[in-house]
């Protein structure tokens, strides 16, 4: 017994002596999602006000003065990326700056605009994310190859719309750039800001339901094979069948939901015989899921030839509206 209580007393204090020694940053101790201590509103704009009726309605922070920790972190580690120098090859994340606060106004218009106005209540109380922070610039770190004088893989930083981080998206257009915003502009923020939105809503407010998750077989060899588009819609998922499983199918009928009409998603797609990947590449040779040619005529039995993707889309639509009380296809409806 004595033996066995020396031993307690030991691991005691080696305890005790390993955390007193222990040299935490405020950061450490304080994760992004504890946000006890931050206090709006965070200034005295005529905007501050509207900002903190969001927040009081909805339980959502508009953060303009935010700092790195509300950004960057996360429980896996923190995310801000570096670019690279001449000597060093960068790092892997992304970099925000806060938005100018002379465009605050304008940026929250047009997060309304193309956001927040096609919510009812309950989909800005429980869909929303803890952070929106309210950026001039958003940069997501990508990497490029160099070749002179030798080979090397750097990171580069590529302006976005918008960043998912585990319990925040970041938005732009807290800038000038706000007052002069076309059209077009409109529409490509709105899409990048909703595959970020979705990301975010599949991973902490929505995971894939038991129903939509068992209804196919995703080990079967006649999914796994399954690589030419049609091939794939004929057993119900929206990928090659080695890069697909339920949570990115699931995903991806979140999304089609959000940026595209139902009209768009049940019309005749027309010629579809060149219709032989899922993917487009850009400059850098990473391949994009192209939207556009996959969601088009999608639920068509000219590409759900037995109709088992519009019976997973039916499920995914439910599930929202029984658990959310909202209906996502009303996002695309009302582009």
């Amino acid at each position: 017994m004595k033996h066995y209580q020396y031993i307690c007393m030991a691991a005691l204090a080696t305890a005790l002596v390993t955390f007193t020694s222990c040299d935490y940053s405020e950061d450490q101790l304080e994760p992004s999602n504890n946000l006890t201590s931050y206090q709006l509103p965070e200034g005295t704009h005529d905007y501050d006000d509207s900002i903190q009726k969001f927040y009081n309605n909805y339980g959502v922070y508009l953060l303009y003065n935010f700092t790195e920790k509300y950004a960057y972190w996360t429980p896996s580690g923190w995310k801000k990326g570096e670019a690279a120098t001449d000597s060093t090859s960068g790092s892997d994340g992304f970099i925000v700056k806060n938005a100018d606060q002379n465009y605050v106004k304008q940026q929250l218009s047009l997060l309304n605009e193309v956001w927040f106005s096609r919510l009812n209540d309950a989909a800005k109380k429980k869909l929303l994310p803890t952070m929106i922070l309210l950026c001039s610039e958003v940069d997501q770190m990508q990497t490029k190859y160099i070749y002179s004088p030798s080979f090397r893989m750097v990171y580069a930083p590529k302006p976005v719309y918008a960043h998912y981080n585990y319990d925040n998206i970041c938005v732009t257009y807290g800038s000038s750039a706000a007052i002069n915003i076309t059209a077009n502009d409109k529409k490509a923020f709105r899409k990048q800001l909703f595959e970020e939105w979705a990301q975010y809503i599949s991973e902490h407010k929505a995971i894939p339901s038991d129903e939509f998750t068992t209804s196919v077989n995703y080990s079967s060899s006649t999914i796994t094979k399954a690589s030419k588009p049609l091939d794939c819609t004929a057993v119900g998922i929206l990928n090659s069948g080695y890069n697909v499983s339920a949570s990115k199918d699931w995903l991806n009928f979140i999304l089609m939901m959000m940026l595209y009409p139902e009209s768009y998603l049940t019309e005749d797609p027309g010629n579809i015989s060149k219709w032989t990947s899922w993917n487009s590449y850009d400059a850098n040779w990473n391949a994009v899921y192209d939207y556009d040619t996959n969601f088009h005529g999608i639920l068509n039995p000219a590409k759900d030839v037995n109709g088992i993707l519009k019976e997973r889309y039916q499920m995914v639509r439910q599930y929202f509206i029984n658990n959310f009380n909202f209906d996502l296809q009303s996002i695309g409806n009302n582009q």
